[in-house]
């Protein structure tokens, strides 16, 4: 058994998702990246990550339906939302932030 904690990146985005999955490797965690909600329902039932990068805007089921299923089959696994929109959206309802930010 590894002893290296386990992270799981959720991005329907390839290039992104290899991206986070390098850098994360390079940091000695252990990490799986999949495409989406059914491939990281199959992980979850073989092998509990520690953590979970999950991209918002995913298709079909969303970063937020996928965090709650996680929440709910168990509230140990850390779950850190991740958006390369450049929409802000709420959380608590998931509706659009469409004002303009400026960043200086």
């Amino acid at each position: 058994m590894e002893h290296r904690p386990h992270i799981v990146v959720v991005e329907d985005e390839a290039t992104q998702r290899r991206l986070l999955v390098d850098y994360l490797a390079r940091q000695n965690f252990r990490v799986s990246g999949v495409n989406g909600g059914a491939d990281l329902r199959k992980l979850v039932e073989r092998d509990r990550p520690a953590l979970v990068l999950l991209d918002v805007g995913l298709p079909g089921e969303d970063g937020f339906a996928l965090a709650r299923w996680l929440r709910e089959s168990s509230g140990r696994i850390g779950i850190i939302m991740v958006t390369a929109a450049s929409d802000t959206v709420d959380p608590r309802s998931g509706a659009r932030d469409r004002r303009r930010r400026l960043y200086c």
